[in-house]
Parts: C-alpha cells; structure tokens; sequence
C-alpha cells in the first residue's frame, strides 16, 4: 500500500458514524495528548468536545486517529465479514480496492485501518494505546 503524506477529511469521514477516537498532540484548548470522540469533520479541521465539554476545533495536523491493524481481528469478528475478506484479510498482497462495500462498512465499525494510516505514521494503532 502506498504511504499517505497527509491526513484528509476523507481518511476520517467513513469512521464518523461509529464514534471514531483520536490523540490529540495539540495543546489547544485542552487538548493535548488526550483521546477524544470526534463530534464533526471540516475540510481541514475535526470537532470534539473537550473536557470541560466545550466544542473545539482542531487542525487536522495536529490530532491522530486511533485505528485497528486487519490482524487485529477477532475470529468473532471475522464472521461478520464476506468469505472473500476471510480468505484474504491476513495475506501481505490483500488488495483494498477489490473489497466490496459491506466489508468496507465493517472495517469502518471496527476502526480498522482502511487506508493505511497506521503504517503511513497518521494513526495510532489502538493496542499501543493505554486510556
């Protein structure tokens, strides 16, 4: 998979719908290295609701998703997904582009990494992360 330089409102907007975390870096209005929902997605910004349950909007450079790795699948999990996902999820060649829509949805309600941010240094893997 290619190496993304830069995280996008689109990297972020399919995880929305299931209460996607991030780490946010950025010591803006209480935000700094502490793991929230986010609430909304901008072009260039993400909303969440700091601790003192203010809205605020951070720069999409200073926050990192927390996602899943494929491995990290559950054998639970794995049966809600396609046989065709089944056969190939743990292999070095999966392809994502030859992925049908459902398991696309999946991966997003698990947070697993659809685009490759964890390898690319944009995301956090979720395991490495103590709450």
């Amino acid at each position: 998979m290619k190496l993304i330089e830069k995280l996008t409102a689109e990297h972020l907007a399919i995880y929305l719908a299931y209460g996607l975390e991030i780490v946010c870096h950025a010591n803006y209005k209480g935000g700094l290295n502490t793991i929230q929902k986010i609430l909304g997605i901008g072009e260039m910004y993400v909303t969440y609701r700091n601790t003192c349950y203010q809205c605020v909007d951070v720069d999409l450079m200073f926050i990192k998703p927390i996602l899943r790795t494929r491995q990290s699948i559950t054998p639970e999990e794995l049966e809600t997904f396609s046989i065709c996902f089944r056969m190939w999820y743990d292999k070095p060649s999966f392809d994502y582009n030859l992925m049908i829509y459902s398991d696309v949805v999946q991966m997003a309600k698990l947070h697993i990494d659809i685009f490759g941010l964890i390898e690319s240094g944009l995301a956090v893997e979720k395991e490495t992360i103590k709450k």
